[in-house]
């Protein structure tokens, strides 16, 4: 969308070491490049503000750890979205939303499709490591019980496996439901961003 690609192709076809950032208010489509092995890196900046430029070049460079996540998933092909999407700058559209509670990751989920880039989605300049997963029950608050009642505690030791650089990582925590109540396969009910030392 946008002729994007027009500017991507040539320069990533002749530049070894092409980094794409991307400042988009949603999806685009990148199967036209994105496995294209001059590219080295997509970073989606989101939309830019005044301090666009410097916080960029604080990550190209190595100053700051890229923390963020992906707050949609990224299809490999326009027609995995369960919507329309409006490619065209010009001409607006009219979309009807016929997904329900299937919106975003819970369509690819629905459909058994595999995305490009899934829903918290993110790369950061350290890795993590997850274990000691431990999940606690309480008793059942009866039927008449609201939002604010804690049914589980669930907890876990995340590492920042790099010995030197600092990190944010983002816990996400997913329920799944039985297929027989009619909801989406899961659905994300929890997250913390979290930042650790090397």
């Amino acid at each position: 969308g946008f002729q994007g690609d027009n500017l991507i192709r040539p320069v990533s076809s002749v530049n070894a070491n092409t980094i794409v950032v991307m400042h988009t208010p949603g999806q685009v489509l990148m199967n036209a490049w994105n496995t294209n092995p001059n590219v080295k890196a997509i970073i989606w900046a989101g939309m830019p503000g005044q301090e666009t430029g410097n916080g960029l070049v604080d990550i190209l460079s190595g100053d700051v750890n890229p923390s963020g996540k992906l707050v949609y998933t990224i299809a490999a092909a326009e027609a995995d979205y369960g919507a329309t999407i409006n490619f065209s700058p010009v001409e607006p559209v009219v979309v009807a939303y016929t997904d329900k509670l299937l919106v975003d990751y819970r369509w690819f989920d629905a459909l058994n499709r595999t995305p490009l880039y899934e829903f918290g989605f993110g790369l950061s300049y350290t890795t993590f490591t997850y274990s000691n997963l431990n999940i606690k029950g309480y008793a059942d608050p009866g039927p008449n019980s609201d939002d604010s009642i804690v049914l589980y505690n669930i907890t876990c030791v995340i590492t920042n496996n790099s010995n030197r650089t600092a990190g944010a990582e983002v816990a996400q925590l997913y329920i799944g439901y039985p297929e027989v109540v009619g909801e989406p396969k899961r659905v994300l009910r929890g997250f913390d961003k979290i930042m650790l030392a090397p």
